[in-house]
C-alpha cells in the first residue's frame, strides 16, 4: 500500500515495541541506502532507518527533541548528525552539522 512504509521484513510499523534491541540493530543494519525521506517539520526530515527505529522502538520522544534543537540552527547548516550517548550516570545528545564536520 502507497504511503505505508514497512520494515525491511515487511511488518508494519505499529507493531513497535515487540523487538528485541538486537532484532532492532540488525534490522536497522538493513538501511544502507536513502530512498525516502518523511518530514517531520518544515525543515527536519527523517531518513528511512531513523523512521524504522522511531516507529519500532516508540521512540518518537527522541525524534522531538532532535528537532527541537535542529530548529535553533542556521537555514545554512543543511545536514546534521546526531548522537546519543548512554551511560548510568547521564544522557548526552550532540549534534554536528555539515559545516562543522568538513
Amino acid at each position: 500500500m502507497r504511503g505505508i512504509a514497512q520494515t525491511p521484513q515487511g511488518h508494519p510499523h505499529h507493531l513497535r515495541n515487540e523487538f528485541t534491541p538486537e532484532a532492532l540493530l540488525s534490522n536497522l543494519a538493513q538501511f544502507t541506502v536513502t530512498t525516502q525521506y518523511y518530514q517531520i517539520t518544515a525543515r527536519t526530515a527523517l531518513k528511512g532507518g531513523a523512521r524504522y527505529l522511531a516507529d519500532a522502538a516508540g521512540c518518537y520522544w527522541l525524534v522531538d527533541a532532535i528537532a527541537s534543537h535542529l530548529a535553533a540552527l542556521p537555514e545554512a547548516a543543511g545536514f546534521a548528525h546526531c548522537s546519543l550517548k548512554l551511560d548510568v550516570q547521564s544522557t548526552e545528545l550532540s549534534l554536528t552539522t555539515a559545516t562543522e564536520s568538513s
